[in-house]
């Protein structure tokens, strides 16, 4: 389902669209006797708009493009895998604030 969050990287207020993909609880047993691990929620973002006026920011057409810059230079970091990109770091932010609000509904 689509969704759109706000977040803040440094005061700097970012919305965030994407498809968000709620968990799904483990099951342990089915009555079957079979399972299910479950998962964790999931957002893909598609667009991220900057909030505020920012002099640097300002001046870009698309926040995305900048973000997908710093992207290309985690990718060139020899560090085996280890450092995520800015991208991840937002979908999973994303996705753990729409699941506490769904939860908080429920």
């Amino acid at each position: 389902m689509k969704k759109t969050v706000l977040i803040y990287i440094n005061s700097l207020p970012l919305s965030i669209t994407g498809e968000f993909t709620p968990e799904e609880k483990m099951v342990r047993y089915y009555r079957d006797g079979s399972g299910h691990p479950g998962s964790p929620p999931e957002f893909e973002i598609e667009s991220i708009d900057l909030l505020a006026e920012w002099n640097v920011a300002s001046k870009l057409s698309n926040v995305l493009s900048l973000i997908e810059e710093i992207d290309d230079y985690y990718d060139n970091i020899p560090d085996g895998g280890i450092v995520t990109t800015f991208c991840d770091h937002l979908s999973f932010e994303c996705a753990e604030k729409l699941q506490a609000e769904r939860d908080a509904d429920f």
